[in-house]
């Protein structure tokens, strides 16, 4: 095992929200909330000798105030070794727009700091060679602060904080 260490060097992959648009972000009379968000993803694979394997049956949330405002997946993809790789993901969803989702929703537009917290589930399996290692779960917190929910209009990252997680099957 040690041999196996010295030899590989694995390095862990990182993850980083570069961009975060606001497509649609509608609220109706029955203060029912339609969003759309395109995020993208930079996942950067630092390994000389390991690809990875992003599977099927991943899940991306974005919360605001402890609701659901939509979700997604990340299409599935082979990353090799030493590479860097954008994702762009489409997030839809609708939830309710009730008066407290309102309230702090109206004071973080005034002081042009709304924060989200995008939540990303992934299967993944370690590739060497051609040998494709048993499957994980990489869970990512990402809390982002933006400027604005504007829909068609550019938001800003104004700050992004990230932990990580693993569950082995």
């Amino acid at each position: 095992m040690i041999f196996l260490y010295v030899f590989l060097k694995p390095q862990t992959p990182s993850y980083k929200v570069d961009n975060f648009s606001v497509n649609v972000f509608d609220v109706k009379p029955d203060f029912s909330l339609f969003t759309e968000f395109l995020v993208s993803v930079k996942a950067q694979n630092p390994n000389e000798k390991i690809g990875f394997e992003y599977g099927k049956g991943s899940a991306v949330n974005v919360m605001y105030t402890g609701s659901k405002l939509c979700s997604g997946q990340i299409p599935s993809f082979f990353q090799p070794h030493k590479n860097t790789t954008e994702i762009d993901v489409v997030l839809k969803g609708k939830s309710q727009f009730g008066s407290g989702m309102q309230a702090a929703l109206m004071e973080n537009r005034h002081t042009g700091k709304i924060p989200l917290l995008v939540l990303v589930k992934v299967p993944v399996r370690i590739v060497l060679g051609q040998i494709h290692l048993s499957e994980f779960v990489v869970n990512v917190n990402c809390s982002l602060v933006v400027d604005n929910l504007v829909p068609n209009k550019k938001a800003q990252i104004l700050s992004s904080k990230y932990e990580y997680s693993i569950d082995y099957h």
